[in-house]
């Protein structure tokens, strides 16, 4: 491919996947688990690092970034750019080292697929630590490929450091990497390249010093992980199951928040990735992907085995998903290798790119909740005399944040978790009038069936389509009764 060519594809494709990243990034709130980072991040040192060490699931580099931010009190927006950031740079490395690996044509492709991937996308603009994992997972990946080119101590160094920067920013991708690198190297020492094979013997020689620099760097955070991992697990571990797999399967392909099925479209991108894999473990030099893929998922679903989740987390497999797109690029890769299959090539592009646009218009609307307008509206109705309840814990933390953002701290009472009709009328003082927040989390149906006499304020944008009911107190006694007697 002539270079003049090459950067002008390369130039397109990252302005598109810039746009994307940077369009509509204010257009939702927090959820959950980014309200909880920020909140992580904004209290003392001493809050900070307490948070961190029961966290079993992530280190604090990427909490440390949204930490430097808080002295300015960004807007939400303003949190969001460094993870745009972050997953703008994870296509641009990501690209140059397929293109190391598998050539130019393989490269733009992969960058393409992952440009317009909507679980790239969503992640993109999420304030979580996957964006700045993934791309610390490639930086390294690349770091050791040119280690194995050329060993030089710099190079070296680079690798050492990108590989403690991934451990401390995502435990997930830091497993992976070590199953990507080591899969690579040990296919390099048996390269067909004579240079390539001494090269990957004599880092292999070396490891122990690298392991044992890695593993002094690190040595605080294994204790932190030792302490975290005696915690009781908070759910039974999910069964597997071909419907897991599907909708985990869906995540990757065209599905932005996966829990559905892959669809049509999505088995004909999965059949891609799978004759992708084929191809590569025919090719010296691309077989580590099918253990990145492979390997890398089965790792992560055994520590969800270990330490089980009481939901399905398809955002912890995005490290080893990163490979799938490298899979299906190096299989579109070869129809347009071949003259007579450029046509059927540049359509199947097409369509996996329209197809990715469908869910990215579906994402843009209404892909993620949005808690703001809640919040605002208890900041509005709501009097500092008044019970604000929450049926659960998640739909108390994310409606207070933005309820505290709506009204200063001296005008508006606490939010209360209540999670049962007898915790409800405890908490409600006689004659007077008060709120209940239903949704964002686990569900209590009797509590739902107790509240359908008040009136009701929807949400449908909030996690679980919350709604807020107002407890009148007329309502309460209006048939002669109280519940709580």
């Amino acid at each position: 491919m002539r270079r003049t060519r090459f950067v002008l594809i390369l130039s397109v494709i990252l302005a598109a996947a810039a746009a994307l990243r940077f369009y509509r990034l204010d257009h939702f709130s927090y959820w959950l688990d980014e309200i909880l980072e920020v909140r992580f991040s904004q209290g003392t040192w001493q809050e900070f690092w307490k948070g961190r060490r029961v966290d079993v699931l992530h280190p604090p580099l990427d909490y440390l970034v949204i930490r430097g931010l808080e002295p300015f009190h960004p807007p939400d927006w303003v949190r969001k750019v460094p993870a745009a950031l972050w997953g703008l740079g994870t296509i641009f490395v990501f690209g140059g080292f397929i293109a190391r690996r598998a050539g130019r044509r393989p490269a733009l492709l992969a960058m393409a697929l992952l440009a317009f991937a909507p679980f790239h996308v969503r992640y993109s603009q999420e304030l979580r630590p996957y964006s700045l994992g993934l791309l610390l997972l490639c930086t390294s990946m690349l770091c050791l490929e040119l280690v194995l080119e050329r060993p030089t101590p710099l190079r070296a160094a680079a690798f050492l450091l990108a590989c403690l920067a991934c451990a401390y920013t995502l435990y997930f991708a830091a497993v992976v990497l070590s199953i990507a690198g080591a899969a690579m190297l040990a296919e390099d020492c048996f390269s067909i390249s004579a240079e390539r094979r001494r090269n990957a013997r004599r880092v292999l020689s070396r490891s122990p010093l690298f392991l044992l620099g890695f593993l002094l760097a690190y040595l605080p955070w294994p204790i932190v992980m030792a302490g975290a991992s005696k915690r009781v697990p908070v759910a039974p571990a999910l069964a597997l199951s071909l419907d897991r797999f599907e909708r985990t399967l869906s995540f990757f392909t065209f599905a932005s928040n996966g829990g559905v099925p892959p669809g049509a479209g999505g088995l004909a991108y999965a059949a891609l990735m799978a004759a992708g894999a084929v191809m590569a473990l025919r090719r010296p030099g691309l077989r580590f992907l099918v253990c990145w893929a492979v390997l890398g998922a089965a790792a992560i679903e055994i520590f969800h085995l270990l330490r089980p989740l009481p939901y399905e987390a398809s955002r912890h497999f995005l490290p080893a998903g990163l490979a799938l797109i490298a899979l299906a690029a190096l299989a579109m890769s070869t129809l347009f290798d071949d003259r007579r299959w450029r046509l059927p090539g540049a359509v199947l592009l097409t369509v996996v790119m329209l197809l990715d646009a469908r869910e990215l218009v579906s994402y843009y609307r209404a892909g993620r909740p949005d808690w703001r307008p809640l919040g605002e509206f208890l900041g509005r109705e709501t009097k500092m005399s008044e019970r604000v309840l929450s049926e659960n814990s998640a739909a108390q933390i994310c409606a207070d944040f933005y309820f505290r953002s709506s009204a200063p701290a001296v005008q508006r009472p606490r939010i209360l978790v209540a999670p049962d009709v007898l915790s409800v009328e405890s908490l409600w003082p006689p004659a007077s009038r008060a709120w209940l927040i239903l949704g964002g989390g686990p569900v209590n149906s009797a509590l739902h069936r107790w509240a359908d006499r008040y009136p009701s304020f929807p949400f449908p944008a909030a996690d679980g389509s919350a709604e807020v009911r107002r407890l009148d107190a007329a309502l309460r006694t209006a048939d002669g009764t109280d519940s709580s007697q």
